[in-house]
């Protein structure tokens, strides 16, 4: 299910003096809205978001290339796509004339249109593989077997902290959890749900990074028992880490320095000895990203 094909009737274009709404028209504005929030895109990504085959999508962002809406650059051999001014434009025009459409950013998200303003591109397999774990999450939320009701979807760890619609939901003691990705979806009996997204390609964290992380969602997850959080991870060595890694109970410290706060972590110490925190609860999930998504790693070989 595309994330459009909901609709039952295609309503009149309301800008750019356009008559009618055709299919092309909403996969491309699809895709720019996509584009405005997660910044850069692929084939596959946009296959998935419309429900196309990989030829299909590339031709289609050739197209919206052509009409000079984004824009292309190689990255790790792959073709990755952005937006343009001209393309930022429309997909605000679009947000303006369907504000009630679940994939509309907020007002005050700015579009990233040139390269110095992209992830960095060792960030950018993590960008691609968040994108693709929203995508299909969301299809899953709507299918048969919990025939939810998406109300918004979070991504992009840069913006998601700046969104009003989340703070009430990703925040610790007045700070933001901010995750890779984030569903908020009604189900069957009309109560709200939420699914967050960490992707953990990095090995290198050390116990006081994997713990406060665990720490923090683990908190969030019990003030919403709604709630889901995915952890996923390249390598099982990753994983088992995390796994093995206890929660102790850190708490913020404010420091000054220099003439400003500095919020820090500190353990609690009770008699010195760590205060260790319950068990994560079991909707704080750990797996492994599956071997069909591994080849947007950039040192993955089949």
């Amino acid at each position: 299910m595309a994330i459009f094909s909901r609709k039952t009737k295609r309503h009149a274009i309301k800008y750019a003096g356009n008559n009618a709404a055709t299919i092309g028209a909403e996969h491309r504005w699809a895709v720019l809205l996509w584009m405005w929030r997660f910044v850069v895109v692929d084939a596959r990504i946009v296959a998935e978001l419309i429900g196309c085959s990989n030829k299909t999508a590339t031709n289609k962002l050739r197209q919206i290339e052509q009409r000079e809406l984004i824009q292309a650059r190689s990255v790790h051999g792959k073709k990755i796509y952005w937006l343009t001014t001209q393309g930022s434009s429309e997909a605000r025009g679009i947000a303006r004339a369907y504000p009630d459409r679940i994939d509309i950013p907020f007002d005050g998200l700015p579009a990233k249109t040139e390269p110095s303003r992209w992830p960095a591109p060792g960030n950018i397999p993590h960008e691609l593989l968040a994108q693709i774990y929203t995508i299909r999450i969301q299809k899953n939320l709507e299918g048969a077997k919990y025939k939810g009701t998406i109300k918004r979807i979070g991504c992009n760890r840069d913006f998601l902290a700046e969104d009003p619609y989340w703070s009430h939901i990703i925040d610790y003691r007045g700070r933001a959890i901010v995750p890779d990705a984030a569903i908020h979806w009604v189900d069957q009996e009309g109560a709200n749900r939420f699914w967050f997204l960490e992707l953990e390609l990095d090995p290198s964290k050390d116990e006081k990074q994997r713990s406060r992380r665990i720490y923090q969602y683990s908190r969030m997850l019990r003030v919403h028992p709604g709630a889901i959080a995915l952890f996923a991870f390249h390598k099982q060595s990753t994983l088992s880490l995390w796994r093995e890694t206890k929660v102790y109970q850190y708490r913020y410290d404010d420091q000054m320095s220099g003439g400003r706060t500095h919020p820090t972590w500190k353990r609690v110490h009770d008699r010195g000895n760590d205060v260790e925190d319950d068990p994560p609860p079991d909707s704080l999930i750990f797996q492994l990203i599956p071997e069909t998504l591994l080849s947007y790693l950039p040192d993955y070989r089949r």
